[in-house]
């Protein structure tokens, strides 16, 4: 299931580029916890299209923490940065599963320059309109092999910075562990 996975690793690493080196640790963290996962379920892939509705129910959860941006009828709307960046981080989760899962498509189908930009959590969003950027990285999330990029897009529009990303991350591996634990 996880083929070229330790080959797309290796090179977000070669980049000596400490984002990338650490989006290279979450990727082993999360073939480490998937492995887990289809151990205790007695199944050897996980079926893409569930892993995919699974990220899109993530990032509505992530969305309804951030209701300003969408819900103009509703004069109470508050956001919760806090509890989007754990939607998002669940998101991310997702969406690292599938890249394991697909890393021989998409290492065979890129060049190393273009798999290092394709990773990069960087940049600077300042859209007028965000619900129409969410809508089109949603879109092509769903349409590309390129779930993290969009992904990433999505949250530099919420400035969430890399660095809370990985701490979100590696926090909500822990509770992932510990669910596995009890039969969540």
């Amino acid at each position: 299931m996880f083929e070229c996975a330790e080959e797309l690793r290796s090179i977000l690493r070669s980049s000596g580029d400490k984002q990338l080196t650490e989006l290279a640790e979450l990727l082993a963290m999360q073939e480490e916890l998937d492995r887990a996962i289809l151990k205790e379920q007695g199944i050897t892939r996980y079926p893409q299209a569930s892993m995919e509705v699974a990220l899109f129910v993530e990032l509505g959860e992530m969305l309804n923490e951030l209701p300003t941006l969408f819900k103009h009828w509703k004069k109470t709307a508050k956001d919760n940065r806090e509890k989007a960046l754990v939607e998002y981080v669940d998101a991310l989760h997702f969406a690292l599963s599938l890249t394991n899962q697909y890393a021989f498509i998409i290492t065979g189908s890129a060049s190393t320059g273009i798999l290092l930009h394709k990773f990069k959590y960087s940049g600077k969003w300042d859209a007028k309109n965000k619900a129409s950027v969410i809508e089109r990285c949603i879109r092509l999330i769903g349409a590309s092999l390129w779930k993290i990029e969009y992904l990433f897009k999505i949250g530099l529009l919420f400035d969430f910075t890399w660095d809370e990303i990985y701490k979100a991350y590696k926090d909500k591996n822990e509770v992932n562990y510990q669910r596995l634990k009890e039969g969540y």
